[in-house]
């Protein structure tokens, strides 16, 4: 789930740039990690952010560690 591409960037941060928020969803519910680090020092939300997916952006950023199912 947390594996890299060869730009750094995680499942997360690739459903962050293509706007695909029920795959963002579904990986924050099983554990992705939020706050993993591209090879540019990007975060998930920031990618949203600047890819300008800004509703996904918020559901990243109000991701909680409390929100993830088993």
């Amino acid at each position: 789930m947390n594996a890299r591409n060869a730009s750094g960037n995680t499942p997360l941060h690739v459903c962050a740039v293509n706007s695909q928020e029920s795959c963002a969803r579904t990986l924050l519910f099983r554990g992705a990690d939020k706050e993993a680090l591209n090879f540019a020092g990007q975060t998930p939300y920031q990618v949203a952010v600047i890819a300008g997916n800004l509703d996904l952006a918020e559901v990243i950023r109000g991701h909680k560690p409390e929100d993830v199912g088993e």
